[in-house]
C-alpha cells in the first residue's frame, strides 16, 4: 500500500525523504487544488502521518544509511501544516538519529505559515528547520486567482515575511508563463511580490501541462495558449530587470523544466543574469523552438 507521493525539490535529490504527511491540505479543502495541479486530486487524500509510521521510516533511513546523513527533507504536499508538537519531535528524532545532520527542510503553503503562531515558529526554528520551499507562482492577483490558489499577493508577502523573521530560510518558486497571453500582467506584479518577499532563493520553473489538471484541459481545449520557449526567456528577464535593487536572493534555474540553467546571487550578478538572459533569447535556436509538453518531471 502506497503511504504517501514523494515529491521534492531537484535539490533535495540526495537527501533522506521522510512523509510526514500525505497528500495536500488545500487540495482536500477545495477539492480540486490548485487549477495547475493535477498530483493529488482523485488520487491520495490529505492527511497527517501518526508518529508511529514517520518514526519507522526513519529508523528504516538509519538502518540503510548509518548516522552520517547530511540533509533531511520532511516530504508531504506541505508537511509545514502538521502540529508543531509533531513536527518538533520529527525533528528531535532525526537530530537524534542523524548527528551531523545539516539541512532539514520542508514544502509549505502560505497558509500553512500564516496558521502557526509566532511561538510556534519559533519553537520549529528552535528544534532545527532550517529552510521551507513555498510556492509564489505568480505576483499577479489576477493569475492567482484564476489558478484557484487559495490567497493573495499580499498574503504571500505577509508569510514570507513572517518565516523569515524566524530565521527560518525561504525558497520559492515562480512559474513562468503561468499568465499565458491572458494575463499580462504576470511578470511585472511577479516581480513586484518578489521585491517586497525578498526571500533567501528565486527559483524558476517553465509552465508545464500536467495530465489529470484543470490547465492541462485548458491547454488542450484551446482555452490556454503556451508560451513559447522565447517568451518564457524573455519573461524571465522582465521579472529579473524589474527586481528592486534591495533584493538579495540568490536565482536559480534548477529544474528540468527550465530552458536555461543561469544562477547567481543578486544584487551582484544581476547584469551577468541579464546578459545571460539576453543573449539566450537573441539565439535563432531558441526562436525556433515551440513548446513541448513535459508530462513527466
Amino acid at each position: 500500500m502506497r503511504d504517501v507521493i514523494l515529491i521534492r525539490p531537484p535539490c533535495e535529490a540526495f537527501s533522506l525523504l521522510i512523509g510526514v504527511t500525505e497528500g495536500c491540505s488545500w487540495t482536500q479543502q477545495t477539492g480540486t487544488g490548485c487549477r495547475f495541479c493535477g498530483i493529488y486530486a482523485g488520487v491520495q487524500d490529505f492527511r497527517v502521518r501518526p508518529w508511529s509510521r514517520i518514526k519507522q521510516d526513519l529508523d528504516a533511513g538509519f538502518r540503510a544509511h548509518g548516522p552520517d546523513v547530511r540533509t533531511v527533507f520532511l516530504a508531504g504536499g506541505n508537511a509545514l501544516h502538521a502540529p508543531t508538537d509533531l513536527i518538533c519531535k520529527v525533528i528531535e528524532y532525526i537530530k537524534k538519529l542523524f548527528p551531523k545532520v545539516e539541512r532539514i527542510s520542508c514544502y509549505a503553503k502560505n497558509h500553512d505559515i500564516l496558521q502557526k503562531s509566532s511561538q510556534e515558529l519559533g519553537r520549529i526554528k528552535e528544534v532545527g528547520l532550517n529552510i521551507v520551499y513555498m510556492g509564489l507562482e505568480s505576483g499577479s492577483g489576477d493569475v492567482l486567482r484564476f489558478m484557484e490558489k487559495g490567497t493573495t499577493p499580499k498574503g504571500m508577502v505577509r508569510a514570507s515575511r513572517k518565516i523569515k523573521d524566524h530565521g527560518i530560510q525561504l525558497s520559492v518558486y515562480v512559474i513562468l508563463g503561468l499568465g499565458g497571453n491572458i494575463f499580462p500582467d504576470h511578470a511585472p506584479e511577479t516581480a513586484k511580490v518578489l521585491s517586497d518577499m525578498n526571500p533567501d532563493y528565486i527559483r524558476f520553473r517553465s509552465i508545464n501541462f500536467i495530465p489529470g489538471s484543470r490547465l492541462h484541459e485548458d491547454w488542450k481545449a484551446g482555452r490556454f495558449e503556451a508560451l513559447s520557449p522565447l517568451e518564457i526567456i524573455e519573461e524571465e528577464l522582465e521579472i529579473i530587470k524589474q527586481l528592486d535593487s534591495c533584493v538579495t536572493s540568490k536565482i536559480l534555474n534548477d529544474h528540468v523544466s527550465n530552458y536555461t540553467r543561469v544562477e547567481g546571487n543578486l544584487p551582484e550578478d544581476k547584469e551577468y543574469i541579464i546578459s545571460t538572459l539576453k543573449s539566450l533569447a537573441s539565439d535563432p535556436n531558441l526562436r525556433r523552438m515551440k513548446h513541448v509538453n513535459r508530462t513527466s518531471m
